[in-house]
């Protein structure tokens, strides 16, 4: 009888290699249609219902490829596993040793490769294929390659390898499924506790003009221990008004069902986020902007540093240098050199070496003879926090090769830039000092882009910090003569570092009021209230912290169950912690003591004897704590008699300074 191939490409006896090896399998309808469906036989994963002249055999292959990679779906891959099974054969009874099926089914390529006794769950191994593909950021096209399959085969040829559709759709709904519930679960027994959720929230548009706004939820548990989690990564649509953006927000908030459990958050200083905070204002009831708002300190000492870049630039502009003219001889230590154009000249340098080969291998020869380790010299980007301090502090250390390339190469490969590509010791004595002022927002920077320790509890400790090192420097840099030149370096310098501390000051204005630095402050063992007394702050101002303070403990905290407890005569134990970021951790060890010196001062404060008190006046008035004392731990180990001021100290300690080391969640 003849009859339609599964093709339907010609009039012939029907003997497809899929259905001959029982394969796959087709079962003409009863309905009376004359079409059929198609079944596989090792899955009875089915297809159709097919009119015979439409179907073809190239949709099954792919089933068995995919899904039953082991077993050869055409006749030529049948015809040479069967040859394998042949040799293995032979070579086995040449030896007169046994060849189990086992065997000759691995051997072959085909399938019963599964161990004897091993146990495997099909599900559980799509969701770590899942989890694996995502951590990884790997292609969904990973699970459809041969050597993933030939690697999944090797190791469990029981595995089932899936599609790149089918994983894509295991992602969107089975496991983010299980991943939102059990973090909304989680989200949950946190706040039954009686703690809130910090968060941090930046929006940035992609490289293909996609923008998208971010939140991640900060919080320690009872165990305090330290989450930071991405909870929201939403595409904007329309403006990027604050409107828009705050819907999102809630949107999100109302998902996890945390709306009303809010503590602070963190974001840059962008107008749109003050208006954000105002419409959030009105849709969360016990939440408020001057409670909760976090000014990220990052983006302010970022906006200082820059501020410093520019005003040097702006200075250079006003008059044109020409280094290469004979009214300007660059070769003595007594010439002034703008800042500007030693930082434009070291930029240049480095581009040049880094695009050039040769002067790249001629570096690296002259940093062996200097006896130096080998360090890539860097290009400072714009947007990117720090990089001019670290081109200067990189080039200063490569100083001795560079000289030595500069003065070998400089005629033959510098000599078509602008100004001559040359530093003379003036522009590295004006690199450093620049290097000087920059370090300062460098060690800032690092230890509040922390995310491991608290930081925002020396937030205002650190502005207080840099507008007295600023101070100081432009007391020292500032010229004796009553008339200085508003041309030399040195005016320049004190210039731009007064530009910093007036931009530090301006957000400094905005953050000394707000309550969550207050209180993450005053929750610090080692500094406490005293900290602002050390400072000479007004004491006003201290009054009006320690009412802030109060304001929100009886709000939120003491009417869970405040006591009164005996106080102990006994002082506080000192726990030291080697935990890194517990301090800053300033390069200059000069810097390091003043900060230090600056902010806990003595901690030999006076007890007074008192029968009975509330936890925070206990609290208040016991000693200050040892500077290196990991401060999370420390009311771990007194949540047992303050347990009030240790839940309030687990929300504020856990609150980011900035939002800058998140962006990678």
């Amino acid at each position: 009888m003849n009859m339609r191939t599964i093709s339907g490409r010609k009039e012939l006896p029907f003997n497809s290699y899929l259905y001959d090896k029982r394969l796959i399998i087709r079962e003409t309808r009863d309905d009376g249609s004359g079409r059929h469906m198609v079944y596989c036989c090792h899955c009875q994963h089915s297809w159709g219902p097919y009119a015979a002249k439409y179907t073809t055999t190239s949709t099954f292959i792919a089933h068995l490829r995919i899904r039953h990679s082991r077993l050869p779906c055409r006749e030529s891959d049948y015809k040479e596993a069967v040859s394998r099974i042949i040799s293995c054969a032979t070579a086995s009874l040449g030896s007169r040793s046994r060849i189990s099926p086992f065997t000759l089914a691995r051997s072959a390529g085909l399938g019963g490769a599964r161990a004897p006794g091993q146990l495997f769950n099909a599900k559980e191994y799509r969701k770590l294929m899942a989890i694996m593909v995502i951590e990884t950021n790997s292609s969904f096209s990973l699970v459809e390659s041969n050597a993933f399959r030939t690697l999944m085969a090797y190791c469990n040829g029981g595995a089932i390898t899936i599609s790149r559709r089918t994983l894509k759709r295991d992602i969107q709904s089975n496991l983010y499924t299980d991943l939102f519930e059990n973090l909304r679960g989680q989200l949950r027994e946190h706040i039954s506790t009686g703690a809130k959720i910090n968060l941090t929230i930046d929006a940035w548009t992609s490289g293909n003009k996609l923008p998208f706004m971010a939140i991640t939820a900060h919080w320690i548990d009872t165990r305090y221990e330290r989450f930071n989690t991405l909870i929201g990564f939403e595409r904007l649509r329309g403006s990027h008004t604050a409107g828009n953006m705050s819907d999102v927000m809630i949107k999100v908030l109302d998902m996890y069902e945390i709306r009303e459990s809010i503590n602070c958050i963190t974001a840059d200083n962008a107008v749109v986020n003050d208006g954000i905070f105002l419409d959030l204002e009105l849709e969360m009831q016990d939440w408020s902007q001057e409670d909760g708002q976090i000014r990220c300190l990052a983006h302010v000492l970022n906006l200082a540093a820059q501020t410093v870049l520019k005003t040097l630039r702006s200075e250079a502009e006003q008059r044109e240098v020409d280094l290469a003219s004979d009214d300007c001889d660059d070769s003595g230590h007594n010439n002034e050199v703008d800042p500007a154009t030693s930082l434009r000249k070291l930029r240049q340098i480095v581009a040049k070496v880094r695009s050039s080969n040769i002067l790249w291998e001629a570096l690296q020869e002259d940093v062996q003879r200097k006896r130096l380790a080998w360090l890539v010299p860097i290009l400072d980007v714009r947007v990117r926090w720090n990089s001019t301090y670290k081109m200067i502090e990189r080039a200063l250390y490569l100083r001795p090769a560079l000289e030595r390339l500069l003065a070998v190469d400089n005629t033959r490969k510098f000599s078509k830039a602008r100004i001559p590509l040359t530093l003379s010791i003036t522009d590295w004595n004006t690199l450093e000092r620049v290097s000087r002022i920059l370090s300062l927002f460098v060690d800032a920077t690092e230890f509040a882009s922390g995310a491991t320790y608290p930081t925002l509890s020396s937030q205002l400790p650190y502005y207080q910090f840099l507008q007295n090192a600023l101070h100081e420097l432009i007391e020292s840099e500032r010229p004796m003569e009553d008339d200085p030149d508003p041309t030399s370096t040195t005016y320049k310098i004190c210039l731009a570092a007064d530009d910093a501390y007036q931009k530090l000051n301006k957000y400094w204005v905005k953050s000394d009021s707000n309550t969550g630095q207050v209180i993450a402050t005053i929750l610090d063992p080692r500094m406490k209230l005293q900290l602002f007394k050390n400072l000479q702050w007004e004491a006003n101002w201290i009054e009006n912290a320690h009412e802030k303070f109060m304001r929100v403990f009886t709000k939120r905290y003491a009417s869970r169950e405040l006591i009164a407890i005996q106080k102990q005569s006994n002082q506080i134990e000192v726990i030291t912690s080697t935990q890194t970021g517990q301090l800053p951790s300033l390069e200059s060890p000069q810097n390091r003591r003043r900060y230090e010196d600056l902010v806990f001062g003595s901690t030999d404060d006076s007890l007074e004897d008192n029968l009975i008190e509330s936890q925070v006046e206990i609290y208040l008035r016991e000693p200050r704590v040892d500077r290196n004392m990991d401060i999370v731990q420390w009311w771990k180990l007194h949540e047992h008699r303050l347990p009030n001021l240790a839940l309030m100290a687990r929300d504020y300690h856990s609150v980011p300074a900035t939002r800058y080391p998140f962006h990678s969640i």
